[in-house]
């Protein structure tokens, strides 16, 4: 059996965090899935929404601002008081924070946006590729708009159609 983090280790840190993600690797999991979106200025974060409002107390849209505008956001606040001051990781540190722990898998779930699937996939894809071997990654959407993109840009990355 294999165990497999969703979104980090969310019950011990807000999801999607630098810290959920930490624990999760310290405690061994064989793989984890997050979720990314670009901004404005296309620099990949690790998010789960792109409506700021939800998570944050910004408004607005996370491909509508730049990543210097939303770099200081706190997303833990949204999970209550004792997670607050996390803030929105990029996909490099993520990347880089997992790079030592070589038995896990890194899942990552590229969220639709408006019109920029080929953005998207062609910064993501080769972002992931650069820090990690091709084998420990798995790039999913629910868009198949963004699965063809990656296939273009990245044959050599595995890719997941979620339904």
């Amino acid at each position: 059996m294999k165990i497999f983090a969703h979104r980090g280790a969310p019950k011990e840190a807000p999801e999607n965090t630098l810290a959920s993600i930490r624990r999760a690797l310290e405690l061994g999991v064989d793989g984890i899935e997050f979720d990314i979106l670009l901004t404005k200025d296309k620099v990949p974060v690790v998010t789960h929404g792109n409506n700021l409002s939800v998570l944050t107390n910004a408004t607005g849209y996370v491909h509508e601002k730049t990543f210097a505008e939303i770099s200081n956001l706190d997303v833990g606040r949204h999970f209550g008081p004792a997670f607050a001051g996390h803030t929105m990781p990029t996909l490099t540190e993520v990347l880089e924070l997992a790079k030592p722990f070589e038995h896990c898998q890194m899942i990552l779930e590229l969220k639709s946006q408006p019109d920029l699937a080929n953005d998207a996939a062609k910064q993501i894809g080769g972002l992931a590729r650069d820090i990690l071997r091709p084998e420990r990654l798995l790039l999913s959407s629910f868009s198949l708009s963004y699965l063809h993109a990656l296939k273009r840009h990245h044959p050599d990355l595995h890719r997941a159609w979620i339904v």
